[in-house]
């Protein structure tokens, strides 16, 4: 029993001195780094400001997709695809408001500005069949729904990307199937 009990004790002092060894040095520097910001200079980057509104033009777009999965998931997972009329208005309404909070209020390019806005009513066009088709209890319906919504969100995010004048992609566009 005494050879259980002293390799407990061994392991736990050589996990315990692993972790020192790793994470020590991280948190000295993160610390020592701390006092030397005050020291340095607070003068922006050059065109910060076009980049700072292109970023957070970019943080935008993720509240919109949390609404729209909560709706996907709800209207596949309800018995035959239906939903009760109060149900699907209040997702519906969830995701029209994510979607209008991420819109960018104002556009250089024209046509990007269009682009947006066909997108845009696209999507609520889409959100729209959407919410008929799970109130009307045909689970064909609703899986033509979810896809033409997928779709519309697909677009509506690309546009919105491409509108906030963030760079164009450099990868290779793969070929994507088709449904």
């Amino acid at each position: 029993m005494r050879g259980l009990s002293t390799r407990r004790i061994a392991s736990t002092a050589l996990c315990a001195a692993l972790l020192t060894a790793i994470t020590g040095p991280a948190a000295v520097a993160a610390d020592s780094a701390q006092g030397r910001s005050h020291a340095a200079s607070q003068v922006p980057a050059s065109g910060a400001d076009a980049l700072l509104a292109r970023v957070e033009s970019l943080g935008k777009l993720g509240g919109a997709l949390p609404p729209a999965a909560n709706l996907f998931n709800t209207a596949l997972k309800a018995d035959n695809g239906r939903l009760s009329a109060a149900q699907a208005t209040r997702l519906v309404n969830s995701a029209k408001r994510a979607v209008a909070s991420m819109t960018p209020k104002a556009t250089a390019n024209p046509q990007a500005k269009d682009a947006v806005s066909d997108a845009h009513a696209a999507l609520q066009k889409a959100l729209d069949a959407l919410q008929k088709a799970v109130t009307s209890g045909d689970a064909g319906q609703v899986a033509t729904a979810v896809n033409g919504m997928e779709t519309a969100l697909v677009n509506y995010l690309a546009a919105t990307l491409l509108a906030s004048g963030l760079p164009t992609s450099t990868l290779p566009m793969p070929t994507l199937p088709t449904t």
